[in-house]
């Protein structure tokens, strides 16, 4: 049976995003090793769970090299130039030449792949990384320093190592806050709506000069009222599309993890901070519901940072890379207001960055 120390690592990395990796020729053993894998764009992780008193070390080396060859055609299917495998050698017994096994570990890093040992003793707590190995890696070592105070507890030996990863991928899942998206569908509702409005009043210009985000109008003459309604006008239906796009795909991620009161809030916060941005670094009359939408992006980023990809079906890298393409595609365009992007954007983060941190507050621990 597998340790209680090496349960706790599973559920941990399962929590964390790694899923487990089943291959035929695995080792006979009694407890052969666990295998785990995540991609974070342009790197493909590898972790190697192992007993030390089970291990037949050059069985284990031979079968390792074998199996990160074929890890790296695997990356490449997953987007990644890179990958990483690391071992974590788990020495419950203090099996005599193991510590010293594994520090004098040659670290020899490819051109696209790197192989990094770990030694984990968890009767003195003890992570030692590999002469010359990278002693730092994703969250990991978080993970392993977690599962020293979690192996105290009495009910880890009470449970299979199956129903513990059945747990952890529970424990995984996201908490939606909301059972519908009465807000974003809303939002979506109102900004046709108006367009409709708009269009068919033929006054469309009129509209636009009268609700816009204008330097002097709002600065001078104090028509603050602006900050909000330029977020409900489009300028064609073009423009509407492409908001009304991110829109949903961001905005209903935000009201699921985020509640609609607070995706409400950043809505509206990230509107007013595009809408301020565009009054004191762009000047020129604007409208469109892109400053909103871009904080909700990065509200999702903030969220991501804090708990993974996992919750929101999208890696940090790849919200990132979303983000910058569309905030450096501003430049190529002079009708697009990337002040209104950059302001909103930040105040997203921001917005969403101090109420996650005021959720964790309240948690019970």
């Amino acid at each position: 049976m597998y340790s209680s120390y090496i349960k706790e690592v599973v559920a941990g990395l399962i929590r964390s995003g790694f899923h487990e990796i089943q291959v035929k020729d695995m080792p006979k053993w009694e407890l052969p090793p666990l295998l785990f894998a995540k991609a974070e764009s342009p790197v493909f992780y590898m972790v190697s769970i192992l007993d030390s008193s089970v291990m037949e070390r050059e069985e284990y080396e031979k079968w390792i090299a074998k199996l990160t060859l074929a890890w790296q055609d695997t990356a490449v299917e997953y987007g990644c130039r890179h990958a990483v495998c690391l071992t974590l050698l788990v020495d419950n017994q203090r099996i005599p030449g193991t510590v010293e096994y594994v520090y004098n570990k040659d670290f020899l890093p490819g051109e696209k792949l790197h192989t990094i040992w770990w030694y984990i003793n968890p009767q003195n707590q003890t992570i030692l990384a590999a002469k010359g190995h990278p002693d730092k890696l994703l969250n990991i070592q978080s993970i392993l320093k977690e599962a020293f105070l979690a192996d105290s507890l009495p009910s880890n030996d009470m449970l299979s190592l199956e129903q513990v990863k059945e747990r952890a991928a529970y424990d995984a899942l996201p908490v939606a806050k909301t059972s519908n998206l009465l807000i974003t569908y809303a939002l979506l509702g109102i900004n046709v709506l108006i367009f409709i409005l708009m269009y068919t009043s033929g006054q469309q210009d009129e509209w636009i000069m009268a609700f816009g985000v204008e330097r002097r109008a709002v600065v001078m003459q104090g028509e603050f009222y602006r900050l909000v309604t330029a977020l409900f006008l489009h300028g064609s239906l073009l423009h509407l599309a492409q908001n009304s796009i991110y829109l949903y795909f961001f905005g209903s991620r935000n009201e699921l993890l985020f509640g609609k009161g607070d995706m409400l809030l950043l809505y509206f916060l990230s509107g007013i901070g595009g809408s301020i941005a565009s009054v004191f670094f762009s000047g020129h009359l604007a409208i469109g519901a892109s400053g909103a939408v871009f904080g909700l992006i990065g509200s999702i980023l903030s969220y991501s940072y804090c708990h993974g990809k996992k919750n929101i079906g999208l890696n940090y890298a790849t919200l990132v890379l979303l983000a910058v393409v569309g905030l450096l595609s501003g430049f190529l365009d002079t009708n697009v207001d990337v002040a209104a992007h950059i302001g909103g954007f930040l105040t997203g983060m921001i917005v969403a960055g101090i109420l996650l941190a005021l959720e964790k507050e309240s948690s019970p621990q």
